[in-house]
């Protein structure tokens, strides 16, 4: 096994590089069209007062939450499920 990689050693670090920059560039992609079409969707009026009525866990809501007050939720959400963390 160690002559293996002794003999490959220039290619697997070739194509360990080539497979670190893909993963870079793609996250980096993927990065760049969240934020447009984050910005796009709160830019355009119709899209950003899309009322749902299904709320963070499923369950039928008759409130319309921003952003702030999913973050809030689900930060709600994860401390119930986590406990106290003192106990």
């Amino acid at each position: 096994m160690g002559d293996f990689i002794a003999s490959r050693w220039t290619d697997i670090v070739f194509r360990s590089y080539q497979h670190a920059s893909l993963v870079i560039q793609s996250v980096f992609i993927a990065t760049v069209i969240a934020i447009a079409l984050a910005v796009l969707v709160t830019s355009i009026p119709a899209m950003s007062r899309r009322r749902s009525n299904m709320g963070l866990a499923g369950e039928q809501s008759s409130e319309c939450l921003g952003g702030r007050e999913i973050a809030q939720s689900a930060a709600g959400s994860i401390v119930d499920l986590l406990g106290d963390g003192g106990e």
